[in-house]
């Protein structure tokens, strides 16, 4: 007997490493270019596992976590990120981070309307 719900659940996880994948792809064109830094917005389970494929294809990784604690577990699993403790709705943590000089912008916060204001600001930098 299939249950609806699982099924779904591995659907999304499929589809999320397809868009994983894809955005590893464009990011090592960029890698090649000698263009990349990589500015992640929210330090959740998605953030975690992206960081570390950036990592291992050796692409800057910046990411930007409010809650203090998990930037200090992040920091442990993730020795080649830049791990900072700030909140990724405020500009002006954005343009300390250097949000105009990053070659990709990824919102991964948890919060889509925050996701897509970040992101809306962040193409607007450039």
């Amino acid at each position: 007997m299939s249950d609806g719900t699982i099924e779904e659940k591995e659907e999304q996880k499929l589809d999320l490493f397809v868009l994983l994948d894809d955005f590893l792809r464009q990011a090592k064109r960029l890698w090649l270019l000698g263009l990349v830094l990589v500015l992640l917005c929210g330090g959740g389970r998605v953030s975690f596992y992206l960081a570390s494929m950036l990592e291992k294809s050796g692409i800057d990784v910046y990411l930007l976590e409010k809650n203090a604690e998990r930037c200090v577990e992040l920091a442990g699993l993730l020795p080649d990120t830049d791990v900072i403790h700030g909140d990724c709705s405020s500009q002006a943590v954005l343009e300390s981070q250097g949000i105009s000089d990053c070659d990709a912008l990824v919102t991964l916060t948890g919060v889509d309307e925050i996701n897509m204001v970040v992101s809306l600001y962040g193409g607007s930098r450039g």
